[in-house]
């Protein structure tokens, strides 16, 4: 099996900065936010040296709320439940946008597990690498904002607030991969490990929104070199464990 090395990251931008350029005219904010992270991550790369072997996995916790919106909206006022709007309030939407966007044609997965979305974005990514499935993999994991969704879903959350947005973005590559594109790698990604057993530490990533795994890891890389861990506690007890060196 291949070792899995993490090439490159990126934070979203501001959605607010770029909502009304053209090409994101018919865009959500999670699209935006997703892209965003993607094209802060994939700057100064040869997109079609990377593109032609790659994978992508994306990870949301709530998907497409704006569109789960309008079809809510259109269910009450008109009764119809509008197949087209049920289809892109799906994870699955984001993660289409995102393929056309690159033009990616290896395996594409979207994942979605609450408070370990992140986490479970990073290990997808990095099994599709270690089992030689492509030789680099794109892993974006993104929520959105919406303000008329906030009271809601913060009465269905214990312990937990849904109050911000974002998106990190990391590429991973075997060393084949970075042969090819002549880069020496940020470090090897070793593994992610999700542990369920209750703790009583604070809570790092809330996952609906402060900030995900993947974005935790990004920001961990970007802080220190010298660290090789990081442990995520969630609101629920559990805790992750992301380890590289």
């Amino acid at each position: 099996m291949n070792s899995v090395y993490v090439v490159s990251t990126g934070l979203a931008s501001d959605p607010e900065a770029v909502t009304k350029e053209p090409r994101y005219r018919k865009a959500t904010r999670g699209m935006i936010l997703a892209n965003s992270s993607i094209e802060q991550t994939m700057l100064g790369f040869d997109r079609e040296a990377v593109r032609e072997d790659c994978g992508l996995v994306l990870g949301s916790c709530h998907g497409e709320l704006e569109v789960t919106i309008d079809f809510l909206r259109t269910l009450s006022q008109t009764g119809v439940a509008r197949p087209i709007l049920f289809q892109n309030s799906l994870h699955n939407s984001t993660t289409g946008f995102l393929a056309m966007t690159w033009r990616i044609t290896g395996p594409l997965l979207t994942v979605s597990r609450l408070h370990f979305t992140g986490e479970d974005a990073l290990a997808t990514g990095h099994l599709l690498v270690r089992h030689g499935l492509c030789n680099f993999c794109l892993i974006t994991a993104v929520d959105a904002r919406v303000a008329e969704m906030v009271e809601g879903l913060n009465e269905t959350k214990i312990r937990s607030r849904y109050t911000g947005e974002g998106a990190g973005a990391v590429l991973l590559a075997s060393s084949t991969g970075l042969e090819r594109v002549g880069r020496t790698p940020r470090c090897e990604l070793i593994a992610v490990n999700c542990v369920n057993a209750p703790t009583h530490a604070l809570t790092d990533s809330p996952g609906h929104y402060e900030s995900n795994g993947v974005e935790l890891f990004v920001r961990a890389l970007a802080d220190d070199e010298v660290l090789n861990n990081i442990s995520l506690y969630k609101p629920d007890g559990s805790h992750s464990l992301l380890t590289w060196r």
